[in-house]
């Protein structure tokens, strides 16, 4: 007999849900997408599934009922994954300039933080008690194939209202502190150009 277990967010992969969003952004119809999205995810061939009796495959598509759910939970602070334990690091205040610089490197363009969602996870998710150095490819790669979305969706929904609501502040701050430096480089430059009897040249 055909059993599946249902799937869920806890079972589900940032890359599985990386390669779900793709499938879903296609402009195939839907019950083509239907058919990606189960041989993907139950890991089926899609001429297997073709040959499949209607009825087996409305099984197999309730399945991935999950997939429109809307996942709520708390927030982790810190997680466990591989026996490594990770902290997040979401308070704004507490980031490094490394970690802000790549940050807004990696979510400047809305429509790729999806794609960038594991090495964003991978800026503000330090093994505890650990420094962001900027190395983050070796560890977003492991959090990319094993975190999964009942951790990710509450970290990056948390993370990025805090990013959004602090970008004016932190952008009116730089503009303040351009601003300000441009200011006293003129005066240099200014007072460097003056000669004994205060003519500028």
């Amino acid at each position: 007999m055909f059993i599946l277990t249902d799937m869920t967010w806890k079972e589900t992969t940032i890359e599985q849900y990386q390669q779900i969003l793709a499938i879903a952004k296609t402009d195939l119809p839907d019950f083509n997408k239907e058919i990606e999205l189960v041989s993907y995810l139950f890991n089926i061939s899609k001429n297997e599934i073709m040959n499949y009796p209607l009825e087996k495959f409305k099984y197999l598509a309730k399945k991935i009922d999950f997939l429109e759910d809307v996942f709520e939970g708390e927030m982790q602070t810190v997680f466990n994954l591989d026996g490594v334990e990770y902290e997040v690091h979401w308070k704004m205040e507490t980031k490094t300039a490394g970690q802000f610089i790549d940050l807004s490197e990696l979510t400047k363009d809305p429509e790729l933080i999806n794609d960038n969602l594991h090495k964003i996870l991978a800026v503000i998710c330090l093994p505890k008690g650990s420094k962001y150095d900027g190395n983050i490819l070796e560890r977003a790669e492991v959090f990319r194939s094993k975190l999964t979305m009942d951790v990710v969706f509450p970290i990056a929904g948390f993370f990025l209202t805090v990013l959004n609501n602090s970008l004016p502040d932190i952008q009116d701050y730089l503009s303040k502190k351009i601003q300000s430096q441009q200011r006293e480089l003129l005066t240099m430059i200014r007072d460097s150009m003056t000669i004994g009897d205060g003519t500028v040249l």
